[in-house]
């Protein structure tokens, strides 16, 4: 946004992104457990924590859902505006959970395999340097994310940006799920 719009603010300035230390050290500082919301959801775990809103691509979503229903799509957060809860009672495993204290978010994200943002692709999203993404690193979770140009220059390993289509999207779960991240992590191998 910065460099699209900085031209015409003569005091603008780009910032990064940042996390509250105090509630993020902790994943590093000691063992986080499950958080109890998703003791009784198998795995894997994708995972969203934010508004759940029209933001959200719940067309993707639902594809997704609809090719591995052996995956269990978790969102948790607020309900803003019109989510597709009749769309989405189809699935079994698309759970929509309410939001939870800011200070459990650690051990929330913690508990998934997988942080996805499966935003709408349009000119907003792509400009975006979403914190969500800074949220699933420090819980040393790899991500998958609909098109944002800026999470290009984390490594693939880490994060993987596709297109917003089922067989995209089920092909970097994949190969995140399949990679010794997500084995290193069960076991307590720091990443």
């Amino acid at each position: 946004l910065h460099s699209l719009y900085s031209i015409h603010y003569r005091n603008s300035f780009e910032l990064g992104n940042g996390l509250a230390r105090k509630h993020f050290e902790q994943l590093s500082a000691s063992k986080v457990g499950t958080h109890p919301i998703l003791n009784d959801i198998g795995r894997p775990r994708l995972g969203y924590c934010g508004a759940l809103s029209a933001r959200l691509n719940w067309d993707l979503i639902r594809g997704i859902a609809d090719m591995r229903p052996d995956w269990n799509l978790i969102f948790v957060g607020p309900r803003l505006g019109a989510v597709p809860d009749a769309l989405l009672a189809d699935f079994k495993n698309i759970h929509l959970l309410d939001a939870v204290e800011y200070e459990q978010l650690p051990s929330l994200f913690r508990s998934l395999d997988i942080g996805i943002m499966p935003y709408l692709d349009n000119p907003f999203f792509q400009a975006l340097n979403p914190l969500k993404f800074y949220e699933y690193a420090a819980a040393g979770i790899p991500c998958v994310s609909s098109p944002i140009p800026e999470l290009g220059r984390f490594d693939q390993s880490f994060v993987r940006v596709c297109d917003n289509t089922p067989q995209a999207w089920v092909k970097a779960i994949s190969e995140h799920l399949d990679a010794d991240v997500i084995a290193n992590r069960e076991t307590g191998t720091k990443i």
